[in-house]
């Protein structure tokens, strides 16, 4: 999913995430069963761990587009009077699914 970085694409990587997350959130008594499973412990770790990787690019590409969000409204508006680059009115997107 992270490999085509489109609106879209991230959009749904937004949702994926956020639904492993919540898989992922176990309380320590759901946890007790596999307490002694080193092998299932480790592989609940590495996925986390992929979860929380996935995060910082999602979060690293919303920098990014913010950044050249702010350069490309003092590319077409110059800088207000304090020196920083108007906001940009971005066209709304609707997404209709079903």
């Amino acid at each position: 999913m992270l490999l085509d970085p489109s609106p879209e694409v991230l959009d749904g990587c937004f949702r994926v995430l956020s639904g492993a997350i919540g898989e992922l959130a176990f309380t320590r008594e759901e946890m007790a069963p596999w307490r002694g499973d080193a092998e299932v412990l480790a592989e609940i770790c590495e996925i986390r761990a992929k979860v929380r990787l996935a995060g910082h690019l999602l979060d690293s590409a919303a920098a990014y587009h913010a950044k050249w969000h702010r350069i490309l409204g003092s590319m077409l508006q110059g800088y207000t009077a304090r020196g920083e680059p108007p906001t940009v009115a971005r066209p709304g997107r609707l997404r209709v699914e079903g």
